[in-house]
């Protein structure tokens, strides 16, 4: 964040995303003789009510964007989001089976939502970019698949091999001392079947990207 200091108690701001506002500080001034500093103090709740809210305001987003199955087209998609900040926490990309020529990435970030609707608009102004979806507030199907590697100690094997049968997973190797678990669903799923499994002792994970469809609506007869 920039502020730039003025001689009242008042300091206009603004952030990197070109957001701008006011915040009532108390300033303090101090001088000697080889410098002068200048110290903002007790920056009062107005400031800080408008940080909370767009914390607020901040929410999970979950993209679906087809776009030509072209090199350098997905480098170009990320630099939005990095050029504003934006982490994207993650992402999945393939061709298309109906198209070949066409590939889907599903992206999932985290943010404001004005700020993913001007992200939203530079996307679909990118030559490479057939159509953005925003399922956000939609209902769709999502899922991710995991691969969990686990210790597998002789007394901890029937409870491992339990909870895998409860979730729905199953075992694609075993080893003297470990299982690897294959398993896919939500994201809450997952990270439930991950707590569950965590006492074990989770040697390593392999996590992919969320994938996302939305549902088809249904037709009013």
């Amino acid at each position: 964040m920039r502020i730039s200091y003025g001689s009242s108690r008042r300091c206009n701001y603004r952030d990197d995303f070109g957001i701008t506002g006011t915040a009532g500080a108390q300033v303090l001034l101090s001088a000697t003789t080889k410098n002068e500093s200048l110290i903002i103090t007790d920056i009062s709740r107005d400031f800080h009510i408008n940080s909370e809210v767009r914390k607020m305001s901040s929410q999970k987003h979950i993209l679906s964007i087809l776009v030509d199955n072209e090199p350098g087209v997905l480098s170009r998609i990320a630099g939005l989001f990095s050029g504003r900040g934006y982490n994207i926490e993650s992402l999945s990309v393939a061709q298309t089976a109906e198209n070949s020529a066409v590939s889907r990435i599903t992206m999932q970030t985290t943010g404001d939502d004005h700020i993913l609707e001007q992200i939203t608009k530079q996307l679909h102004k990118l030559i490479n970019v057939i159509t953005v979806n925003d399922l956000t507030d939609k209902k769709y199907v999502q899922r991710e698949l995991i691969l969990i590697k686990v210790n597998a100690k002789p007394e901890q094997r029937a409870e491992i091999l339990r909870i895998v049968d409860i979730f729905r997973s199953r075992v694609v190797d075993v080893g003297p001392e470990h299982y690897t678990i294959e398993m896919s669903g939500d994201e809450g799923k997952l990270e439930a079947f991950i707590d569950l499994l965590r006492p074990m002792g989770i040697i390593e994970t392999s996590r992919t990207g969320s994938i996302a469809l939305a549902r088809e609506k249904k037709k009013i007869k």
